[in-house]
């Protein structure tokens, strides 16, 4: 769609982006497709939305991205405003009648997104503690697919470990020797 007036702001963006990303979601609803990444190319400024599981909620995607154009917004004037979305099978799920029911993975994806925005993409993903003598060393891995979880229990005993800043003092009692203080 090529524009009549130049658009400087993000929130004139947004109408035009809706109603493209509305046309696309109709036409990939009338086909029984969802897209899983979508390409938006505002005069020579392109970026690419990348989704964990294919969505067909026109909302939703305007949504991401706009986060997406507030962390890094284009450096001229919007002229020319292209929307590409790449299909995919729209997912099927179904909810167990005993199984509790858990969060939309598009308003999760949302929500993820929002987070990122104000802590910043790096930041933000499920921690993993490494195998080393280092304390508080981890390791972030990011939510690039939601896959459900298994109903199988894990075999692989698993060890908590509660840290406390600053250390604690404990008390602690000997049978045959005075108390002492130890820092835990």
């Amino acid at each position: 769609m090529e524009l009549d007036d130049a658009i400087v702001m993000l929130e004139p963006l947004r109408f035009v982006l809706a109603r493209l990303v509305d046309q696309i979601c109709h036409r990939l609803r009338m086909r029984h497709r969802a897209t899983h990444e979508v390409h938006v190319r505002l005069d020579g400024h392109e970026r690419v939305l990348q989704l964990p599981m294919p969505v067909c909620d026109s909302k939703i995607l305007v949504d991401l991205l706009m986060l997406d154009f507030e962390s890094h917004p284009p450096a001229v004037a919007v002229t020319k405003v292209s929307v590409e979305a790449i299909p995919a099978k729209p997912r099927a799920i179904q909810n167990g009648l005993f199984v509790p029911l858990a969060p939309e993975p598009e308003k999760l994806e949302v929500t993820l997104a929002r987070i990122a925005h104000v802590v910043g993409k790096e930041n933000v993903g499920s921690p993993e503690a490494l195998d080393t003598h280092r304390p508080d060393a981890f390791r972030l891995h990011h939510f690039n697919s939601m896959k459900p979880a298994s109903s199988t229990p894990a075999r692989v005993p698993a060890l908590a470990l509660r840290r406390f800043r600053p250390p604690l003092e404990a008390t602690v009692k000997l049978r045959e020797r005075a108390r002492g203080k130890v820092a835990a």
